[in-house]
């Protein structure tokens, strides 16, 4: 059904339950070819790979036959539920008829409803086995045969629509609930068949040309609670950066997720909880606070202000960090430091953590800090790396070897893979060597200033507003209110793609702007912009030879996915473009 307003700016497509079904079906038809087995099993398949018939098709031609296909993704090859004479059941301990899967799990029919509906309430679509551990999926037509209600069937089939309606980026349900959905085609406002005219993104009433964020702001602002009621919403809710339903959070940590539309996001900083790894490194910012020695230049036009930071101020800034950590770590500050690096510089991450454990030392020697920073030295004798007959040297942790075996393999770790996170050359052993003890290893200076190099990179890193100043100067900036900074040596760049400053143009415009303006000649020019893409943190043109879609960057080291650029942190092994 296709819908025009009229001005003739909307047209989308209407989809009523009968048109998800014929769709649904249509996919279920698609792979009868590839997978001749009951319809009922190539939906739940397409369950489990999320509607994406091509991931279905690369991950079967894996396997050697269907069955091992079939049995691996939990879809019994006999869709088909077994009977049992009179036992107790092993859940409730009551006498009675037991029924269960292929997989031989039995129960009794109480059990199985209760486990079916608690499952289906909760909004999951695939249903599992009830015994914990085994991963044989239930179909809709198994539901039947489990003698559960005709309500839960139903719920569970309305649950297969919405799992279709959410893996297609084109789809939505109407606002109205009226039970219709939306495609969209060229526009983001959209109508349904009831008349509800609405935007795409955020499920509110029409409001182009106004963005989602500015409606819900201007929302808020007439909100009809009266005045006490709307000032605590705005002070004391945030809303969900996906559906933008005011969230309250009482207490826990940042991991939350939206009850309405099931997103889970950071509190902090509001982005897909995917793309952290286990905390945010804006929670740190908000809540250390800021000593350092500072300088504030101002372009002008007034609208950039910034914060210049030499390397004296980078090092006052990192070692009141692990000052701060002192009445809790009473160590040497070289052992907070790395503790610090370890976590990223996230000092309540730390804290968290270190409740935790029950004593200091097992805390430090579970995150590879050796209570007594030492080196231990043997006298002469044989080198278990290069069998040399020499002085050998170690940590704590008494994995030996000579001086020079030491020296290389540091000289690697420094130079050729950027670690600023040094490990005992033993390839199990986790012990941590600080710089410090770099010292008491080898005496080289170069390599001893490498590192603090690369200690304070990583300072800089972990905080989103803090870069170093593109023209490689030595100083970093931090940003305040605007993404284009001022370096005090006179350099005003973009904070975000460190190119010169280029507002009101944006870093994708500019980089565009460039490419056409590349002097390489006609044929380089065009070669570069049809064989290469750009890293989507720095912009770095980047050719990719073979190889899988995981891609590093090697000036920014930025991990990402070719296919989609997005953080290869929010893919699990593959890419669903």
């Amino acid at each position: 059904m296709s819908i025009f307003n009229d001005d003739d700016t909307i047209h989308n497509k209407v989809l009523s339950h009968q048109n998800i079904l014929d769709e649904m079906n249509s996919a279920v038809a698609e792979l009868e070819p590839l997978l001749p087995i009951t319809p009922d099993q190539r939906q739940i398949l397409l369950l489990n790979f999320n509607w994406d018939i091509e991931s279905l098709k690369n991950s079967i031609q894996e396997y050697a036959g269907m069955n091992s296909f079939l049995l691996e993704n939990g879809v019994c090859p006999r869709n088909t539920v077994s009977a049992n004479k009179i036992s107790e059941c092993a859940i409730c301990c009551v006498t009675g008829r037991l029924r269960g899967l292929r997989c031989r799990h039995m129960a009794c029919l109480n059990c199985w409803r209760q486990y079916l509906a608690a499952k289906i309430s909760d909004g999951e679509s695939l249903l599992v086995c009830m015994e914990f551990g085994c991963g044989m999926l239930i179909s809709n037509k198994m539901l039947g045969k489990l003698f559960c209600c005709s309500k839960l069937e139903t719920a569970h089939r309305r649950l297969i629509e919405e799992s279709y309606i959410n893996s297609n980026s084109c789809f939505t349900w109407c606002n109205k609930r009226c039970g219709m959905a939306v495609r969209r085609s060229d526009c983001d406002t959209v109508t349904c068949s009831c008349g509800s005219t609405f935007c795409f993104l955020c499920k509110s009433d029409a409001h182009y040309p106004a963005t989602c964020l500015q409606i819900r702001l201007w929302e808020k602002q007439r909100m009809d609670f009266g005045q006490h009621t709307s000032s605590w919403i705005l002070s004391n809710t945030r809303d969900c950066p996906r559906c933008f339903a005011p969230t309250q959070k009482n207490g826990g940590c940042n991991h939350m997720r939206c009850t309405g539309c099931r997103y889970e996001y950071c509190w902090v900083c509001l982005r897909n909880w995917k793309t952290h790894s286990g905390y945010c490194t804006q929670f740190l910012l908000s809540h250390s606070s800021s000593r350092f020695l500072t300088m504030t230049t101002v372009d002008d036009d007034s609208t950039t202000s910034n914060q210049v930071l030499s390397h004296q101020n980078i090092c006052d800034e990192m070692n009141s960090a692990v000052s701060e950590l002192e009445p809790l770590l009473p160590i040497t500050p070289e052992q907070r430091q790395l503790l610090l690096l370890k976590f990223n510089w996230d000092i309540e991450t730390l804290r968290n953590s270190f409740q935790e454990y029950a004593d200091m030392n097992s805390f430090l020697i579970e995150n590879g800090v050796c209570p007594e920073n030492t080196v231990s030295v043997i006298k002469t004798s044989e080198c278990e790396i290069c069998c040399a007959a020499e002085n050998l040297l170690g940590l704590r942790c008494q994995h030996l070897a000579c001086l020079d075996c030491w020296s290389k393999y540091l000289a690697t770790k420094i130079r050729d893979d950027q670690c600023m996170l040094l490990e005992c050359i033993e390839l199990e052993c986790g012990m941590l060597i600080s710089n410090e003890m770099l010292v008491k290893l080898f005496s080289c200076s170069k390599l001893e200033t490498a590192h603090q190099r690369l200690i304070e990179n990583s300072y800089i890193n972990s905080d989103s507003n803090l870069a170093w100043c593109n023209r490689k100067c030595g100083m970093a900036v931090r940003r305040s209110n605007c993404d284009t900074v001022t370096c005090s040596c006179g350099s005003t760049f973009c904070f975000l793609c460190k190119s010169d400053a280029h507002y009101p143009a944006t870093c994708l415009q500019f980089r565009l702007w460039e490419k056409q303006r590349m002097d390489f000649g006609q044929k380089t020019s065009s070669w570069i912009l049809s064989n290469t893409r750009d890293c989507p943190r720095c912009f770095a043109p980047v050719q990719k030879t073979g190889g899988c879609a995981h891609m590093k960057c090697t000036g920014c080291r930025h991990e990402y996915c070719w296919n989609c650029s997005q953080d290869w942190k929010t893919h699990s092994g593959f890419c669903k473009q």
